[in-house]
């Protein structure tokens, strides 16, 4: 089997594992640490996917991946409901970053067609 074939078949069980995770975990409310393992999961899924692809995250972007579990963890931390709502904003503006970084962020030869 090519090694395309085996990053497809990764990218399949990594995304099954997630679904089922997420359906363990994301169904139970209040998110707060079932929040914060599930956002730890996704950021090793992304490096474990972003080394087999031997690409890095450019600019920093391996370090998003720990804020985005730091600001996961601290849905956990706070029970205000204010503080909970920008906590979920502050971690899916980190996620949001570190997509955007995997995709080559400013200055990167890919332009709008």
């Amino acid at each position: 089997m090519l090694s395309e074939g085996r990053l497809e078949l990764s990218a399949l069980g990594t995304a099954v594992v997630m679904g089922i995770l997420g359906d363990a975990f994301l169904r139970i409310l209040p998110w707060g640490l079932n929040l914060f393992l599930w956002m730890a999961a996704l950021s090793a899924a992304i490096a474990f996917h972003a080394r087999w692809r031997e690409e890095s995250l450019s600019g920093g972007g391996q370090w998003l991946l720990v804020v985005v579990a730091v600001f996961a963890l601290g849905l956990a931390w706070h029970d205000s409901p204010a503080l909970k709502m920008l906590g979920l904003f502050a971690t899916l503006t980190a996620l949001s970053l570190v997509i955007w970084r995997a995709q080559g962020g400013p200055g990167s030869s890919c332009r709008p067609c």
